[in-house]
Parts: structure tokens; sequence; C-alpha cells
């Protein structure tokens, strides 16, 4: 732990190279573990954490020390067992505030979290503010692991000085990641491909003027963000949705005027702007076109099969049975019934004969 000088110092100015730090993390927020853990060492802290909730997710980033001791925190559902938060933000107080300040000592010496976790890692002195700035949440910053109570107290005033420096980097980060996201969608927009940009809990970021039109064809936006009308389909794309950030997906849509579609989850490039915005993957309508038949390998690049399957279900596209497809193949139906399940999984159809169906429309433009 570095061993800050600022008791001593008083009310002291905050230093040009942090500041040049927290600047660039606006346009750059890959570098705020750098400046929380910096922040954490003039205080001589432990660590600290920046994090977002709502009621969807909690997005966070933290200083290396506090990163498996935050990722613990939530392991163990921490933030729901207690109302340190809530009760903090409820104060409205424009500033840095210690759990002090608003639990009384019996309440603090009561809490779960100070006995069970806080404690035993000597996190127990803490402080935090909420300074806004994201685009669909809440916006925490808090320093982890005072050496006491009274350390953590005589940090506050610089804290304080620190904070709006802080609020207008993360505000500023927010609205460029939001400028990023419909611009995008709208370059899309532009060269007539629907697409929305979506937080992980569906929550529409920015959508393109055709993607609206369409979407009443195969969902709606309510409440609870991005719903489709099938709902096995709306279920296939919450797990695509969960997995985005490891490899995209294929979701078929059946359009309510009785046409095929494809909505293709693409991960959003890796942009430190995310912890901000919430933003985690590009939606890409596709309608296809009459022409020729599609290839195995586009089938199942585009429904996330095995080159096996896309085989069965392209033979099947073309010969409409299921056992020339398995002789076509030099397989046995018992293989080829084993192959239709997943991609019965995977197109979101139920028999044999929608398959064909919806495969008969996903051909390529002569």
């Amino acid at each position: 732990m570095v061993v800050s000088s600022l008791p001593n110092r008083g009310r002291n100015i905050v230093g040009r190279e942090l500041l040049s730090s927290i600047n660039a993390a606006s346009l750059d927020t890959g570098r705020w573990p750098l400046v929380l853990d910096a922040i954490a060492a003039e205080c001589g802290a432990m660590g600290a954490v920046l994090h977002v909730h709502n009621r969807y997710e909690r997005r966070w980033t933290a200083s290396a020390s506090m990163k498996p001791v935050f990722t613990d925190y939530l392991a163990e559902n921490w933030p729901n067992r207690t109302d340190r938060v809530p009760r903090g933000i409820k104060m409205k107080r424009p500033g840095f505030l210690t759990d002090t300040d608003f639990y009384t000592e019996a309440e603090f010496e009561a809490q779960p979290v100070y006995r069970k976790f806080l404690a035993p890692r000597r996190l127990d002195a803490t402080a935090g503010t909420h300074i806004g700035g994201a685009a669909d949440g809440e916006l925490i910053l808090s320093v982890w692991g005072f050496r006491s109570h009274e350390a953590m107290r005589a940090s506050i005033p610089w804290l304080d000085d620190l904070r709006p420096h802080l609020a207008r980097s993360c505000m500023v980060a927010a609205e460029t990641g939001l400028v990023g996201a419909r611009s995008a969608v709208d370059a899309l927009g532009a060269i007539n491909v629907p697409a929305a940009l979506l937080g992980l809990s569906r929550h529409v970021l920015a959508s393109n003027t055709r993607f609206r039109i369409r979407l009443s064809e195969f969902g709606r936006i309510g409440p609870l963000g991005l719903r489709l009308a099938d709902r096995a389909v709306d279920d296939l794309l919450g797990t695509s949705l969960e997995n985005v950030e490891r490899q995209g997906a294929s979701v078929p849509l059946r359009l309510s005027g009785g046409g095929r579609a494809v909505l293709h989850v693409l991960p959003t490039l890796s942009a430190p702007r995310d912890l901000m915005t919430g933003a985690r993957a590009l939606l890409v309508l596709t309608t296809p076109r009459p022409g020729r038949s599609p290839t195995a390998s586009l089938i199942a690049a585009l429904y996330d099969l095995t080159l096996t399957e896309g085989r069965v279900a392209q033979a099947l596209a073309e010969t409409l049975s299921l056992e020339i497809a398995a002789q076509r193949l030099g397989m046995s139906i018992t293989t080829a019934r084993t192959h239709l399940k997943p991609i019965f999984r995977a197109t979101g159809v139920h028999k044999q004969s929608e398959l064909i169906a919806l495969l008969s429309q996903l051909n390529l433009p002569q």
C-alpha cells in the first residue's frame, strides 16, 4: 500500500498528473483502473471502485487490488444485503460520504456487511460518492480500506476537491459513447440496414429509422426493453445477449406478414465507454431475397451451426426429404435426425416443414 502524506497537507490541491489521467479517461475509460489506483494511493487506501447500477445490471471497474475483493462482494450478493448505497444517494449531498454519515454507531456495528465481509478484510473504513454520468443508471465511486476512520475523514476534503473533475470525465464519456452509438446505427441505416444498439438488459440505447419501422413486424420495446413476439425466439435472443461478449449469434424471426428474417446479434467493439453507456450488442436485421440456394457454410454461419449441421440443413432445403438428405451426405437416417435437433433449436422452428419454409427464403441474390 502506498502511504500518502495527504493528512499532513490539509486541504491539498489536486495534482496536474492525476487531473490529466482523469481527463484522458473521459475518452479512453480503459484508463480508469490506473486512475482509481492513483486516487487510492493518494489517500493511503487499499483501492477504489467505479460502478454503475440500475434495475437490470451492475457494471464496474476497479483498481487492481480491489478487483478480486469486489468480485467476491458481488458474488456474495452484498449489494442486495445492505442499504449502504441507497442511504448515501438519499442524502443528496454533492460530495464524498462515509458510512458513519448515515449509520449511527449502533447501526454500523450491527450491519452484517461490516462484521462478515468488510472488517475481516480491513475494509470497514470506506468513503463514496454518487456522481452521476452514466447513461442508464447510478454511477458510484468508492474508496475502500483506509488505514483508519480518522484517516478516512481527513481525506474527505481532498476527495471533494477531486469530485467535479471525476464527474465531468464520466459525463463526457457517457455522452461521447451515446453519440458514437447513434452514429454507428445511423450509418447502417444510410445503406438500408435496420440496426439497433442494446445493453445486456435489452435496453435500446440507439436505433435507426429503418429498425424502428420494421420492429412492429417481429417485436416491441416495452418497460423490460426489446421483446420479440415469438416467446421461444425471444428466449434465444436473451441467451445470445448473455453470451455476446464471447461470440455473436443469429436469431431467426418469423415476421407478422408471414415472411422470415434474421436478427444478427454482434458484440460491440471493446470500447471503454461501455462502462458508462452499457452498450453490449449491435443488432442487425437482414431479410433474405429470392435467388440461388445458400451454401452450407452460410447456413452454418447464420445460425451458429456446425458445418455438418449446415450441410444437413442445405440438403433439406433442396430435397424436402430427410431420408434423401441422409443418403446424399452418406449418413444414416438416425444420425441425420440427431443433427436435426440442434438445427431446430438454432433456427427457432419445431417441424421439418417449418425449417424447409425458412431455408427456402435464405437465398443469395442472383
